[in-house]
């Protein structure tokens, strides 16, 4: 167990390294009455779960960051505020039960972009190619808990 993280460490890379035990275990004929290859297949889908949370919080929260920079509207802006808190929270728990799935936040970034301009575009009642086609926001800002986008539009 040298190499390995605990549970409670890293759920995602504890899942990765559990499933190549068992394969490794029923390539060497372990003489136990166990189902290895679906057991393996079980243990690697548990993170499954937070990689999609992940994603679809990440959406909801850029296509509330740009709503925040486009809206030319005063009123619904304390809301978006809760929303973007509220989503930037989850993830960073998420984050920190799980360190490994940073990347995977980060490979899905542009995609997620996408899918949040394409909302936000719906949203605001705007096309699409008004707003910015690549994500005019970094990692860093937009899980910062005192970052906010300016508004076009001089809204606060």
């Amino acid at each position: 167990m040298s190499n390995q993280v605990r549970h409670d460490e890293d759920l995602n890379l504890w899942a990765q390294q559990q499933a190549k035990a068992l394969r490794a275990a029923a390539e060497a004929r372990v003489n136990l009455d166990l189902d290895f290859d679906n057991l393996a297949e079980e243990i690697e889908s548990l993170p499954q779960s937070d990689r999609r949370e992940i994603l679809s919080r990440l959406e909801v929260l850029l296509v509330h960051l740009i709503k925040l920079t486009e809206s030319p509207d005063p009123q619904p802006r304390r809301g978006w505020w809760l929303t973007v808190r509220e989503q930037r929270k989850k993830i960073k728990r998420i984050l920190r039960e799980s360190p490994s799935l940073k990347a995977y936040f980060l490979e899905n970034f542009s995609d997620a972009y996408e899918t949040a301009r394409e909302r936000a575009a719906y949203n605001l009642d705007i096309a699409e190619s008004m707003l910015p086609a690549d994500c005019p926001y970094d990692a860093d800002q937009v899980l910062g808990q005192d970052w906010g986008p300016k508004n076009r539009h001089g809204l606060e």
